[in-house]
């Protein structure tokens, strides 16, 4: 995240890179989900089936609910996935995908050699990709009494939120969308503003 807001690539990108031999394929996608992610590991396996590894990690979402998952496929452990990873970190990306196909060249390259090398190639793979701002927001329902309607709009706003839904019944219902980063400093104050009286029920992600 770069001053509040978030990346992600719109298409697939690729590079090459070879070190002592090892041919490195780096490959990045966009996903939206774990199992469209799966999915695409999956079907790059079955692409790359001749191939020594495809370690591959993919980050999704943002603050508490984002969901981060890396695999070494046989390299040792902490070698290829978590490098891979923190390529995508560096570059402030969610919703994306980075698979690596290495091909063994002959000549063993050592833990910090792997470590290096797979970086190195996820990295120059996100460099291929054009990269899109992307707002992650989280729904949630918060419901409180009727005298505070215009206060806790004018709060959601100020703290970079939506409101998408508003039932008024006994009492108010509300449906927000905040960003992630900011939900613990909205509730705390919704509370304060509401001296306690506030019910709050986590809802799905939007990412716009």
């Amino acid at each position: 995240m770069i001053n509040g807001k978030y990346f992600t690539i719109k298409v697939g990108c690729s590079a090459e890179i070879r070190v002592k031999g090892s041919r490195f394929i780096g490959r990045a996608f966009p996903v939206a989900t774990p199992e469209e992610a799966l999915s695409l590991i999956k079907a790059l396996t079955r692409e790359y089936h001749h191939a020594s590894h495809r370690p591959c990690a993919y980050w999704l979402g943002a603050g508490e609910g984002r969901v981060l998952r890396y695999h070494d496929d046989g390299e040792p452990s902490g070698t290829a996935g978590i490098p891979i990873l923190q390529a995508i970190e560096r570059r402030h990306l969610t919703n994306t995908l980075v698979i690596v196909i290495r091909y063994f060249g002959g000549t063993k390259l050592g833990k910090g050699g792997l470590v290096r090398a797979y970086h190195r190639c996820a990295a120059a793979t996100l460099e291929q990709c054009s990269l899109h701002p992307m707002k992650i927001l989280e729904g949630v329902r918060v419901r409180f009494d009727h005298p505070y309607v215009s206060r806790v709009q004018g709060l959601v706003s100020r703290f970079g939120g939506e409101v998408n839904e508003i039932q008024q019944d006994r009492r108010v219902s509300m449906l927000v969308a905040i960003p992630p980063e900011k939900k613990t400093e909205l509730k705390e104050m919704l509370m304060n503003l509401c001296r306690g009286a506030v019910e709050w029920e986590p809802g799905k992600r939007f990412d716009i």
